[in-house]
């Protein structure tokens, strides 16, 4: 009974927090990159749409978004999909064992030892041992094949390896060929790496500049506060080498960056470079004008 009722409150935890808060899944599925589809799935609980390999980011997304206790509801959720696993077996396994019954009571025929269907034992030894020796063969041919495939794969690795330099610029290219723009995919909590914070010295007025110069192609977001403190996205892009990205704002910014190696970032014409570091992380961060604060979140590639 308690799984059921945590099962339950998980659905309706995460629609009432958000009707609680006066929320829209479309104000949601901006800030978080969630798809609106994949928002109402999770509400209803009906998974099918959503890739597995997501689905427990974006749970966990979701829940961090409306400030709830993310560990606890993704507890829920397993409590939940253990409950389905485990129905879905035992029902599978009364489907199976009712069908071994019928078979049984078709198929086993009532004889007596006289009856000319007997079976000598020696006919019996002679099926066990031809039996077991096909088992024996398809078990050693089965262990032959799957060391030739791993010899395989371990070439191919050993291979990739010694033209991953020569490869490099190709891998790079690949990036872009679907021109799939910045999404939660990019910044997934798994490749976290840290986060951090800086005070920075500068004069900032009423508005300030905030630019991004590109040194190869590369992938860049922005979005910022309007007056009434609403997030608006200000542009979503796959750029060119040597663009110029220059905006004015008077509010917090935020920015995506799919590399740091690959920009020159830039407030009121001062470089923030040095605090994006020296490695090729993605970057996704934020400048908070009033305190001067500029939030930054470094996640691997």
């Amino acid at each position: 009974m308690n799984e059921d009722k945590n099962i339950s409150l998980f659905y309706n935890k995460l629609k009432s927090s958000r009707k609680a808060l006066n929320i829209d899944l479309e104000k949601i599925s901006s800030e978080t990159k969630i798809s609106i589809n994949h928002l109402k799935a999770i509400e209803s609980g009906d998974y099918n749409i959503i890739p597995r390999t997501y689905l427990r980011l974006f749970i966990k997304t979701y829940a961090q978004y409306l400030n709830l206790d993310y560990q606890e509801i993704l507890n829920n959720y397993e409590i939940e999909s253990q409950g389905k696993n485990k129905k879905t077996s035992i029902d599978s396994k009364n489907i199976i064992t009712k069908k071994i019954k019928k078979n049984n009571i078709k198929t086993l025929p009532k004889f007596t030892t006289y009856d000319s269907f007997y079976i000598k034992p020696k006919k019996i030894i002679q099926v066990i041992i031809l039996f077991s020796f096909l088992i024996s063969t398809y078990l050693l041919v089965s262990f032959i094949s799957k060391k030739q495939i791993d010899s395989i794969e371990n070439n191919t690795e050993v291979n990739f390896n010694k033209n991953e330099e020569t490869n490099f610029i190709e891998n790079e290219k690949t990036n872009f060929i679907e021109n799939v723009l910045l999404n939660s995919e990019n910044f997934n909590q798994n490749n976290l790496v840290k986060t951090d914070s800086f005070k920075l010295n500068k004069k900032i007025g009423s508005e300030y500049t905030f630019q991004i110069s590109t040194k190869e192609k590369t992938k860049i977001y922005i979005s910022y506060n309007d007056k009434d403190g609403n997030r608006k996205e200000k542009c979503n892009l796959i750029t060119k080498k040597d663009e110029l990205i220059k905006y004015s704002f008077s509010n917090t910014v935020y920015f995506d960056l799919l590399s740091a190696k690959d920009v020159q970032v830039s407030i009121n014409n001062s470089s923030i470079n040095k605090y994006l570091g020296k490695e090729d992380f993605s970057i996704r961060g934020s400048f908070e004008p009033q305190k001067k604060q500029l939030y930054l979140e470094f996640y691997s590639r």
